[in-house]
């Protein structure tokens, strides 16, 4: 254990002082940020990194399609399990993702509603068959909420306020009988996000919540009841239920790895009352080990480190809020200007947070983690 610990330190140290060696060499000009330390090179889950910082923004995601993009995988193989071979992979990700179907989308439902139309249903379908309509009804039905979720056009006048176009109540009320009377499990599913989805775009946000309170216990709880929490845990936020609104992002921030950066983004305890009573909420560990990480990586890494590490050692969130603390530490140290390696490196003697070193260096001499290797990297 002890020859672990010298080689990492050994390595650290000359990795430190090659690195200073450049940032002096190339002082000329304007240094830029590198973490020895990142989520890439100690291989914390993918879904974690959007939740680490470069300079000036997000490093890990591409704004736009982050958001646009998050189930699309999911969605498709979904519904090609549903289709079998009546339609090809490429066409099924098409009309489920491409901005541009929807004008085809509109014809293939109107060749549905009306079978003496001109419309050949076949020309994408092998055959066409009850799932078949049945996937393009629920297209034409999703395709009238979706504009909802979309800003309007970008616009560059810094006087300009973006309008949010919300779910017409002819549409919700329409999604909400299709939900009702669907007796198929796999389109119920999809119907009933769908409501949600309509519901919390709607002029009546809060109206999510009701609906899902009232149904969430005979639905499946896949990324579809997750997401659906999420706009649940949106709409208690607005009406300024953060301790609610709070637990519930906890809950998905685990659950649902595709929104763990929506949840922790969203996570905003008002006041140190708002957590404390979110944590009494909490029905199990893993909860509580979830608040904790939100709690740490928004106030105090070392406190979320010490609460996780009780629970579960094994958590890996005590994995992301060290990695978290000492980007941190590195970018505040990587700030100033130094002449020499020697002075930077006495800067880093005075500066370690002898709380950390000691939290870190216990942890990692006890080798009860999921990655012993990373602790001692950290200490």
């Amino acid at each position: 254990m002890n020859q672990h610990y010298k080689l990492f330190a050994i390595l650290f140290s000359l990795f430190i002082t090659s690195y200073v060696a450049i940032i002096i060499a190339c002082s000329g000009e304007e240094p830029v940020y590198y973490s020895n330390f990142s989520p890439d090179a100690l291989e914390l889950d993918d879904s974690f990194k959007p939740m680490f910082v470069s300079e000036d923004i997000f490093d890990y995601q591409d704004s736009d399609s982050y958001y646009t993009n998050l189930f699309n995988e999911d969605i498709i193989k979904d519904w090609k399990e549903y289709l079998g071979d009546r339609i090809l992979d490429k066409d099924i990700e098409y009309l489920l993702t491409d901005e541009n179907s929807k004008e085809e989308i509109g014809r293939l439902y109107n060749g549905i509603i009306n079978p003496d139309s001109a419309i050949v249903l076949d020309t994408r379908f092998t055959k066409v068959d009850q799932k078949v309509k049945d996937f393009v009804t629920f297209l034409h039905v999703a395709k009238l909420i979706e504009p909802t979720m979309s800003p309007s056009p970008e616009n560059w006048d810094i006087e300009y306020v973006p309008t949010q176009i919300k779910t017409p109540p002819s549409v919700i009320f329409d999604v909400e009988q299709r939900y009702a009377q669907e007796t198929d499990p796999f389109l119920k599913n999809r119907y009933w996000f769908q409501v949600a989805k309509a519901k919390f775009y709607s002029a009546d946000t809060s109206s999510v919540i009701e609906f899902f309170d009232r149904t969430q216990d005979i639905v499946p709880k896949n990324y579809l009841y997750y997401r659906a929490m999420a706009y649940t845990a949106g709409a208690h936020y607005r009406k300024g239920n953060y301790t609610l609104s709070n637990y519930l992002y906890s809950i998905v921030y685990t659950r649902c790895r595709q929104l763990r950066y929506v949840a922790s983004y969203n996570f905003h305890p008002e006041e140190q009352v708002d957590f404390e009573q979110s944590m009494q909420m909490a029905k199990t560990d893993e909860e509580k080990c979830s608040l904790w990480a939100l709690y740490g990586y928004y106030a105090d890494e070392l406190k979320g480190i010490r609460e996780i590490y009780n629970f579960d050692p094994k958590n890996e969130n005590i994995e992301l809020l060290i990695t978290y603390f000492i980007n941190s530490e590195e970018k505040e140290l990587n700030s100033g200007t130094y002449t020499s390696v020697e002075e930077y490196k006495q800067l880093l003697r005075e500066y370690v947070d002898k709380d950390a070193l000691a939290l870190t260096d216990s942890i990692a001499l006890l080798e009860n983690t999921k990655r012993p290797y990373f602790w001692y990297m950290g200490a």
